[in-house]
């Protein structure tokens, strides 16, 4: 059953121009074939079917904004809508816990 992975981090306007601009994350993005999009305070990362998030693409986009962000990860089948992090997202180990959360 083919599924994909959308990750949604919390960030204001102003840098999410910053990140929609920057070449890099551009081209990581669609080296990747993963969609980036900002919608209602969210940047949106969607990911291509049956792919995992890029993990170089996350940490690019979190060096960027300079910091940690809070954000939520889902996998989505079809039928279903799984969230699998709910946090904050920090630049050096994007998918473990933040130093602000220790």
């Amino acid at each position: 059953m083919p599924f994909h992975y959308t990750i949604e981090m919390l960030v204001n306007e102003l840098k999410a121009k910053s990140i929609l601009q920057n070449e890099e994350i551009i081209n990581l993005a669609e080296k990747n074939e993963t969609k980036i999009e900002y919608q209602n305070g969210n940047l949106i990362l969607t990911c291509a079917e049956n792919q995992d998030l890029d993990e170089e693409l996350v940490k690019k986009i979190l060096s960027t904004i300079s910091g940690s962000v809070t954000a939520k990860a889902y996998l989505i089948d079809g039928k279903s809508k799984i969230e699998i992090f709910n946090g904050k997202l920090d630049p050096k180990n994007p998918f473990g816990n933040s130093q602000d959360d220790i």
